[in-house]
């Protein structure tokens, strides 16, 4: 139920697309996918990462969507490896307004104040330094870097590779049991991820539709 309306994705079934941004794109047109067209909360569309994800203990992930219906979080990362199914998400509540953020095995919890529209794009990027504990924030609407804390007792914090990435459905267990009102209802475009932080300069190139952030460093 994941509808890929500019096919530079690979799609299984429908469903599993492999996310792909080309070295070099200049003059291509940009992939946009819908999820659950239907209208109707379900487990039954999202997007999984087929390949690799790194150890990463600092990284960056720009993107832009469009929420059409509310859920009980907006569900547009969910990467889980065996011994933790929340190794890092980002959810947007309309509800309450706020970014969340989590990662490595709970010790990492956040709720970003931040403006949320519904049936209107929104473009942000995010960076977190788990080595120093601060993170980054830009939208249209915001510019902040703040620190955060950590309940972990293990200095060298970090993101475990090797796991399952989905966006559009939240894994409550590595790889599956997705909740509907965990989920995603409306569009996703230039989603990037990076495999480090990238400049402040280069976050409001994205914002304002400048550049992909094209790098030898991209995760997807």
């Amino acid at each position: 139920e994941a509808e890929v309306m500019i096919l530079n994705w690979k799609c299984l079934l429908g469903l599993v697309i492999l996310l792909f941004i080309p070295k070099k794109i200049k003059g291509r047109r940009i992939p946009i996918v819908e999820f659950q067209v239907s209208g109707t909360a379900s487990t039954a569309s999202w997007l999984l990462y087929n390949n690799t994800v790194p150890n990463m203990t600092a990284f960056s992930v720009c993107l832009r969507t469009k929420l059409i219906q509310d859920r009980d979080i907006n569900v547009v990362m969910s990467y889980a490896v065996e011994n933790s199914d929340n190794e890092l998400y980002i959810g947007l509540k309309f509800s309450s307004q706020v970014l969340a953020f989590g990662c490595c095995n709970f010790t990492v919890d956040l709720e970003i104040p931040f403006k949320i529209i519904l049936h209107q794009w929104l473009s942000f990027c995010l960076t977190i330094d788990l080595s120093k504990l601060v993170y980054t924030l830009l939208s249209t609407d915001q510019d902040e870097s703040k620190s955060f804390e950590s309940s972990s007792i293990n200095k060298d914090l970090q993101v475990q590779g090797g796991g399952l990435l989905y966006i559009g459905q939240e894994q409550d267990a590595y790889g599956g049991s997705f909740n509907p009102k965990q989920s995603l209802r409306g569009h996703v475009a230039d989603y990037v991820m990076i495999n480090g932080l990238i400049k402040e300069t280069d976050m409001l190139k994205f914002i304002g539709c400048d550049n992909l952030l094209l790098s030898e460093d991209i995760v997807f």
